[in-house]
């Protein structure tokens, strides 16, 4: 997707045709699109904020870019894979799509081609409200609370008339506190931006364009103005140190007067900056690379000869000589279109496999990453018949960094940071812990991220003390959602980076408290709950780059605590992966549903304080040693359909922050919509004692816990539960899922043989017919009569021959199991791998609990089965407890054999790469097998007998029978 550049106040996408690129490669899909511009895309002022959208040309570009990713599979593309890219203020805006929301929402594409970045001075809203009040007087509008409305009921030609005589460039890019919160150049240093492939690079002599015209004799004071003229934020401090400093004298070979004034003004338009390769090993992108632009525009050096290779000459050679709005296309020479080939090639290879080097062209060199210390330099041969150009590599100069570091250090420029591709790659060295000073403490280990310090401990909280494994628990994801936060989506802490990084160290060595559970005890629980902990190889520091693995506990979303389920033993056997879970909010505090809900909070806040760990995870986990593009998510139960729940979020149209999900036992629905709380909140409004009005949440925020709480214990247990809101949850999962609106990330779903015995009462009360059709309808209140029919029909009678129920309680237990737990792992599986996702895998667990079974034998592999072995024999207890149980020596076989597929898997996607050698080779799912985990109970084999089995047409047709009908499970 190339986004076109002009200032932010003119530009035209048919100007640069992307013909050319797909006709060359042959297997990409191009697109460009109209976004609005100067005062339509960037009016500002405090009366914009309140009453309407900021940088909505910004906002614009998302909205296309995720139009894409929702629709582009029917033009055959892969909305997965998208490479967004631009050129000066396209290539400004392919940054800011960077660091849109500081990073937190995801980025709705996977790489990023930033060309001569056009950007800046930036202002704050308040410092235009002069062309604002200009504005104002030009539309004969009012400057009062009216302003807006008398703006959009302006005619047209009034609002061009204030554009054409408003000072230009008036109207450009804002921070505006949501989706550009703060200068780039903060953002970046504190990792605050999605992570994805990218290129960055700019013309030999970008800075000659914008120096005026080449005269004789300049002199440092001509230098100063020339800056001051665009920078009108420089501090005295900061030109002295320019010039003292020497960065830009005349003897550097750069020559005298305007030649070193471009120099100057060049840094602040170019990706000037290098450094050690901090982008890979420090904010783990994926693939960075930086490249020169050497060859003329031959238009413009005709005109005039003085620009060099001037801004917009990689433009030409992209769109078939691209000139000037309404100048046309020129076409190329013999070695220009060799040029031209060249960086296409580059170009739509990057988009295709994230190396511009895998399908260049075979005379354009190999362009090797950041980490070569090296950068590509696009250049002509002038002689025809070699057939080639004189493309090289060339190795970054020490003087090329430090004149950045300099400039950026100490120039208030207000621009995008300096940011080309260098920015990403050296400024960000502060979040990866260059910068950041190493802290210590007498009572563990410690790691810094810069706006925190935490202390952790090598003693494992389930008991196993062994210093392989460092623990941190406690960690603040979040601000407390007390007051005026309650029933509120997560609110970010304040994370820029604090005294140079020399902050208090924390105590993090145990759990934080876990939140309100139901029933409710406000003596072990707290409404300020949203901490997270991490496990980590005591050996990994910052800049591993190990893979992570985030679970979410399961609960019906009612109750759960994390320290249930500690990640020490995936940590201890492995040695190469990163443990996290966390906190998130439960039953009323979490999914309070109701129009007043929507009206004046949040609903899904539970799932919101997810996606806010997990993002506080891709920003910081690096840290701790691990890598925040290589975060897979893993849950059971309700964390299984969490974990699901998570890749449908907000349509798939915003990109997970994670590249892999694990997702267990999906226990789920029936769901409700917000109309369907109302009942429940009235009722919760009546014990709080509060008014059921427009005031009605306020109210409820002032509250005392105590009241709420009985509130909590007065209803039924999974009373709140994940809503239909038409934003994080747009609709049923089960409608969501064959639409592929969804995050296409790698996927491993399962579920427990047995999984519907624990929810189909007990093999003494069902025991006729018309007993299953109650079991049934007990949870699932919204099937009709036919789909009841067809059910008895669908699964046979015990009494009929050939039925593969042998009791009326089998067979009300695998209708349970197929609507709630068997089946949405397949269809995800199969919607995830018929997406071009490969590592799709399915599993059924068939070892039981041997705690729970001894409690009620006939229950057999149920609920919950897996997660014993998973989490060193772990069982829940009253008041968000838990109970451990530890292994027999077959038992502990089984847990490392799980515990060996999900961290293999968590390390590139595989579950078979690093099983334990007994295990069976694990194949995806176009094999149409999964993997079964058994249990060798009679230890003969040294492992265990786990195997692989078919997945039966029989189980594929009962899963279509229920997810055809969602909307009546309501699923």
């Amino acid at each position: 997707m190339f986004i076109y550049g002009g200032g932010f106040i003119g530009g035209n996408p048919a100007t640069q045709p992307m013909y050319d690129w797909v006709h060359q490669t042959g297997d990409v899909i191009a697109v460009n699109f109209a976004y609005r511009l100067n005062l339509f895309g960037y009016v500002g002022g405090h009366f914009v904020r309140e009453d309407g959208d900021l940088n909505t040309g910004l906002l614009d570009q998302r909205a296309a870019i995720e139009w894409v990713k929702r629709n582009i599979h029917f033009f055959g593309g892969d909305g997965d894979r998208i490479t967004i890219s631009g050129e000066s203020a396209g290539g400004a805006s392919v940054i800011l799509q960077m660091t849109a929301y500081g990073g937190n929402r995801g980025a709705p594409f996977r790489g990023a081609i930033a060309q001569s970045i056009g950007y800046g001075p930036v202002f704050h809203p308040d410092e235009i409200e002069g062309y604002f009040a200009e504005l104002m007087n030009k539309t004969d509008c009012p400057l009062d609370e009216t302003s807006m409305s008398c703006l959009r009921a302006a005619p047209l030609d009034h609002l061009l008339k204030a554009i054409n005589n408003i000072t230009l460039g008036a109207w450009e890019v804002i921070v505006d506190g949501d989706f550009l919160p703060e200068l780039v150049s903060h953002l970046i240093p504190q990792g605050r931006f999605s992570k994805v492939n990218y290129i960055g690079g700019h013309c030999t002599n970008d800075g000659r364009t914008f120096v005026g015209v080449n005269t004789t004799g300049p002199t440092d004071a001509d230098l100063i103005a020339c800056l001051e003229q665009r920078y009108k934020h420089l501090e005295v401090h900061s030109r002295t140190t320019m010039n003292d400093a020497q960065q830009y004298t005349p003897t550097l070979s750069l020559g005298t007067g305007t030649w070193r004034i471009s120099a100057t003004t060049w840094v602040s338009t170019t990706p000037a900056l290098s450094g050690k390769s901090p982008v890979t090993v420090g904010v783990s992108m994926q693939l960075t690379a930086l490249c020169r632009f050497n060859v003329p525009n031959p238009v413009s050096i005709a005109n005039t000869p003085y620009i060099g290779v001037g801004h917009g000459s990689d433009v030409f050679y992209l769109f078939d000589g691209d000139g000037p709005v309404g100048g046309g296309f020129r076409g190329f020479n013999a070695t220009g279109k060799l040029v031209s080939e060249e960086m296409i090639a580059y170009w739509t290879s990057f988009a295709k496999t994230g190396d511009p080097s895998t399908h260049r062209m075979p005379y354009s060199p190999e362009w090797t990453n950041w980490g070569s210390g090296k950068r590509v330099v696009l250049t002509e041969d002038p002689n025809i018949g070699d057939n080639k150009t004189d493309s090289t590599e060339e190795p970054f100069t020490q003087w090329y960094k430090d004149r950045f570091i300099e400039v950026f250090a100490t120039v208030a420029l207000r621009m995008l940071g300096l940011v080309f591709v260098s920015a990403l790659a050296l400024l960000v060295t502060a979040s990866s812990g260059g910068f950041l000073p190493f802290l210590k403490s007498h009572l563990g280990p410690v790691v810094n991220v810069g706006y925190a310090a935490y202390v952790g401990n090598h003693s494992s909280p389930a008991g196993d003390g062994d210093t392989s494994v460092t623990f941190f628990g406690n960690i603040r994801y979040a601000q407390p959602p007390l007051e005026d936060l309650r029933f509120r989506a997560p609110v970010q802490l304040d994370e820029k980076v604090k005294n140079g990084g020399w902050v208090d160290v924390q105590d993090a060595r145990t759990f934080g408290i876990p939140c309100i559970q139901q029933p409710a005890n406000a003596s072990v629980e707290s409404e300020d709950c949203l901490t997270l902990n991490v496990w980590k190889p005591s050996w990994a520091k910052a800049g591993e780059n190990l893979p992570v693995i985030v679970y979410i506990f399961g609960g019906g979303f009612y109750y759960g605590n994390p320290a249930g389920f500690p990640l020490y033993d995936w940590v201890h056997q492995s040695q190469n992966v990163i443990g996290v879970s966390m906190n998130y909010r439960l039953n009323l505090l979490g999914f309070l549903g109701s129009h007043f809900v929507q009206e004046d909070g949040d609903m899904n806040v539970g799932l919101l304080d997810q996606r806010a760990a997990i993002e506080w995870v891709q920003r910081h986990i690096h840290q701790f040693g691990g890598n925040g593009n290589e975060i897979t998510i893993s849950g059971e139960s309700a964390g299984g359909a969490s974990v699901m729940l998570q890749m449908t979020a907000y349509g798939g149209t915003r990109g997970a922050p994670f590249q892999g999900a694990i997702s267990q036992s999906i226990g789920y629905g029936p769901v409700l919509f917000p109309y369907e709380y109302e009942a429940y909140f009235v009722n919760v409004i009546a014990i709080a004692g509060c008014p059921l009005d427009s005031t009605s949440m306020s109210c409820l925020r002032t509250t005392p816990l105590d009241v709420l709480i009985k509130a909590i214990n007065a209803n039924p247990n999974g009373a709140w539960a994940p809503i239909v809101d038409g934003i994080f949850l747009p609709d049923l999962a089960s409608k969501l899922i064959p639409e592929h609106r969804f995050s296409k990330v790698n996927f491993i779903g399962g579920h427990c043989s047995n999984d519907g015995r624990t929810f189909a009462g007990s093999n003494q009360s069902v025991i006729t017919a018309a007993d299953v059709v109650t079991d049934i309808e007990k949870r699932y209140h919204h099937l009709s009569n036919e789909t009841v029919a067809a059910m008895l029909e669908f699964y046979p009678d015990p009494l009929i021959p050939g039925s593969p129920y042998a009791t009326q309680y089998d067979r009300a237990a695998t209708i349970q199991q197929d609507i709630m737990f068997g089946c949405m792992d397949w269809y995800m599986a199969n919607h995830t791998y018929a997406r071009g996702e490969e590592n799709s895998y399915l599993f059924r667990f068939n070892t039981p609990d041997t705690v729970l079974l001894k409690a009620n034998p006939y229950l057999g592999v149920m609920h919950t089965s897996d997660i014993y072995y998973l989490f060193d024999g772990t069982n829940s207890a009253p008041n968000a407890g838990f109970t451990f149980a530890g292994f027999n020596a077959t038992e502990k076989l089984v847990s490392e054999e799980i515990i060996g597929y999900w961290t293999s898997f968590a390390r590139g996607g595989n579950p078979a790469r690093y099983r334990q050698e007994y295990s069976p080779k694990w194949t995806n799912f176009g094999t149409h097998e999964r993997v079964v985990m058994t249990e060798d109970w009679m230890g003969l084999s040294g492992g265990t007998a786990s195997v692989m089995e078919d997945v039966t047409q029989d189980y594929v047709d009962r899963c279509m029978f229920w997810m055809l009908r969602g909307n009546e499970t309501r699923v």
